[in-house]
């Protein structure tokens, strides 16, 4: 399908999560010198303007948040301080979506693809003037799920991929499920990342399970920021889940995790979840 948006979403608390995590991730490829790629399977338009906020304005209880912290964790204040990057002067009003992350956090040595197949936000992709003088960047108007298997594995023999469905339906659960497990037989040793929203469907219900049994080693990090709608339903929170994480990414969320609840969690309510691989420790609150 492609009815879904992201500049509805931009900004919210499951975009801080899923940016956050693939800030971390990019930093540590980018400690190694040799190459590597980054796949975007959905990179939506690319950036997104904050501005002027509605009421139900979803950043506002998002990056809105920790953008008027007075003091933020060392991590999270990195955070911040590339956003703020992009918004000279100080006031929130654009807020970068995965793409914008790539082109920051990527090297020159580095190459960046991203699928966008919704025509309105691919116009916007393609047509950005920083992705389009970008030598790194090559952007395809197509499914990248159905795409990515064309990119695996990379000359370079590195790469993370971040899959970010909308989820509009009970098919798109399974498609990253095929997906990914025909992603680590072609390359076993990629980093995968995706990102999955906690709600009460029974398909969103029984896929971190799932995940937990493709054949590598996994993280598993969730937020649970609020309570259900007065029919049962709403995204209650949402989680990131990593196939062959760096070793150091666990001992860093543990600490995020909790400061993320602290933060965005509706009225002091909400808790975290970090797992691991079992031959691995886990931990909750």
């Amino acid at each position: 399908m492609r009815s879904y948006r992201h500049h509805f979403h931009a900004g919210n608390h499951a975009d801080v999560l899923k940016h956050l995590v693939l800030m971390l991730l990019l930093e540590h490829m980018g400690k190694k010198d040799k190459a590597f790629r980054c796949i975007d399977t959905h990179a939506g338009a690319g950036r997104y303007s904050l501005a002027p906020p509605g009421p139900q304005a979803e950043w506002m209880t998002g990056i809105g948040r920790l953008w008027a912290a007075p003091k933020l964790s060392p991590d999270l204040e990195r955070f911040r301080a590339r956003i703020l990057g992009l918004n000279p002067g100080g006031n929130l009003r654009t807020y970068p979506g995965s793409p914008a992350w790539a082109q920051m956090l990527c090297r020159t040595q580095d190459d960046i693809r991203l699928f966008e197949w919704h025509p309105t936000d691919h116009r916007a992709l393609s047509g950005a003037p920083a992705l389009r003088a970008d030598p790194r960047v090559r952007i395809s108007a197509a499914d990248g799920l159905a795409g990515l298997k064309a990119l695996l594995p990379p000359p370079s023999r590195r790469a993370l991929v971040l899959i970010d469905p909308p989820y509009e339906n009970a098919t798109e659960y399974r498609a990253v499920l095929e997906t990914l497990s025909m992603a680590l037989q072609r390359f076993p040793t990629g980093v995968y990342a995706l990102w999955y929203p906690e709600l009460a469907l029974a398909a969103a219900c029984k896929l971190p399970a799932a995940l937990e049994r493709l054949p590598a080693p996994w993280l598993r990090a969730h937020l649970h920021l609020r309570r259900p709608g007065p029919d049962g339903t709403g995204l209650t929170g949402s989680g990131m889940f990593v196939l062959n994480p760096p070793w150091t990414l666990a001992e860093q969320l543990t600490g995020l995790l909790a400061d993320l609840t602290r933060l965005l969690g509706e009225g002091g309510q909400g808790g975290w979840d970090l797992r691991q691989s079992p031959e691995n420790s886990s931990a909750r609150s």
